[in-house]
């Protein structure tokens, strides 16, 4: 049981951080934080480093506090019905029912969506305890800021909806599979999780429906467990010391949009860039690239399982291996050792889970925790610590070398490096460097390369950098 002391120590840990951010709001004449209409989205957002790090400590303080004064077996049975309001809310788009600056009755919400005013009333009335609009007079009903952003905000309209629909549902299955197959290595298993990995995707892109806008904001949805959500970008571009004189050609790995390597391009003139993405999606992505980087740029097609069959210096993973487990995550890197040159670097983006005895504060350990839990549901992948890291190279070839993991102040990903010490390994199933850069030049060059690749011998330099123009 708790002592007095901890609550007492929790609700003076609470005062004091809001003493800071009350001063933080007085000082700069700002509003106070608010849930009414005009609130913003995140206030967080655009407060110095210290302010949100009062905030985080005065939420977590809160939560903790609550938790002691539930005890546990409130704290077990705690509400589990706001998301049938709010899934209510969404599929009946009651959110949309009215401006966000007008009022509204139950009968005229019950008209427009075409329900009974009754039905309508206890939903709304249920919703309304979970700061979902508001009923300042019997009757009368006006938004909040929760449901104003939703009204406004189609991203996270799409999110709370594929919540709802696609994400709740699988988490009731997930335990049934881990009961049927405990260990990771059968392949009954990934075969399960993957197919409700799958139908996760495809429910989400019928709910989105055929609006363009809606499908693409449900991919921001989606695809963060997949790898193509962007983030860290600024942080990738200071962190990492892209000016090495040894670089020259860099390849980005997997399902990728080609932010990253645009970004770079943008950034490192003296540097090329492959972009591999999936067969099916190369025609969006060829769409996305500025027509000014086309030559430094190029765009193809590849599969994460096959041999890799460009030869560069770095080859750059973006969230991809949480999506496999260990026996898959292996096979991927030993399909790039065919193309390794000695010096080689593997710069690999993702998660790394803290370790037990590392010092970190609740909400980052929740939220990576959740993101190894919806790897597990949704793929049968997972999330890794360092050892988990190390261990992949250590299995994959004992010429990979790993360099460490560099986790940089306030980012949400990890750079996991490792560098190959192995000599070049032909492979004769490998697809011959010299065609693949021929399909993807651009295409004012495309004939001159075609008329002397034939007719000229090649150096051991082209040779080793697969003969595209640097």
């Amino acid at each position: 049981m708790a002592q007095p002391s901890s609550i007492h120590n929790l609700s003076r840990l609470i005062a004091s951080n809001i003493d800071i951010i009350n001063l933080f709001y007085r000082g700069n004449n700002l509003p106070p934080p608010s849930l009414d209409v005009g609130a913003p989205a995140e206030p967080s957002i655009l407060q110095p480093i210290e302010i949100q790090e009062a905030t985080r400590v005065a939420i977590e303080a809160a939560e903790k506090l609550r938790s002691l004064l539930l005890g546990p077996t409130k704290l077990l049975q705690d509400d589990y019905s706001r998301n049938i309001s709010l899934h209510a809310i969404i599929r009946l788009r009651i959110h949309k029912s009215f401006h966000p600056h007008h009022t509204a009755s139950f009968e005229s919400i019950a008209t427009h969506i075409g329900m009974p005013t009754s039905q309508v009333r206890r939903i709304l009335r249920h919703a309304m305890n979970h700061n979902l609009f508001k009923e300042p007079m019997p009757g009368i009903v006006i938004h909040s800021a929760l449901t104003e952003h939703l009204y406004y905000d189609s991203f996270l309209e799409c999110w709370v909806e594929c919540l709802a629909d696609v994400i709740l549902p699988s988490i009731f299955t997930t335990a049934s599979v881990l009961g049927l197959y405990p260990n990771p290595s059968e392949q009954n298993r990934r075969t399960m999780f993957q197919a409700m990995g799958a139908n996760i995707v495809t429910r989400a892109a019928v709910s989105a429906g055929t609006h363009l806008l809606r499908r693409q904001r449900v991919a921001e949805f989606v695809y963060p467990l997949i790898g193509s959500k962007t983030f860290d970008d600024d942080i990738l571009l200071v962190y990492y010391d892209w000016n090495c004189p040894t670089f020259r050609r860099i390849v980005e790995v997997g399902v990728s949009q080609g932010d990253v390597s645009i970004r770079l391009a943008r950034r490192f003139p003296c540097l090329n860039f492959f972009v591999q993405t999936h067969p099916l999606t190369i025609e969006t992505v060829i769409r996305k690239l500025p027509r000014d980087l086309s030559g430094r740029v190029n765009i193809m097609g590849h599969e994460l399982f096959r041999a890799q069959p460009i030869i560069a210096d770095i080859y750059y993973f973006r969230c991809i291996f949480h999506s496999w487990g260990d026996n898959r995550c292996i096979e991927i890197l030993r399909n790039l050792i065919p193309s390794l040159h000695p010096g080689a670097r593997l710069l690999i983006h993702e998660i790394c889970v803290p370790k037990p005895d590392t010092p970190v504060n609740i909400t980052e350990e929740r939220r990576v925790r959740a993101m190894d839990m919806t790897m597990l549901m949704l793929f049968d992948g997972q999330e890794r610590d360092e050892d988990g890291w190390e261990g992949l190279f250590e299995k994959a070839d004992a010429d990979f070398k790993f360099d460490g993991i560099l986790t940089p102040p306030g980012s949400k990903l990890s750079l996991i490096m490792a560098t190959w010490i192995g000599t070049r390994r032909m492979s004769n199933s490998s697809t011959p460097i010299d065609l693949i850069v021929d399909r993807f030049l651009p295409l004012e060059e495309q004939e001159v390369h075609a008329s002397t690749s034939s007719d000229r011998s090649r150096s051991p330099e082209s040779e080793e950098m697969g003969g595209a123009p640097t």
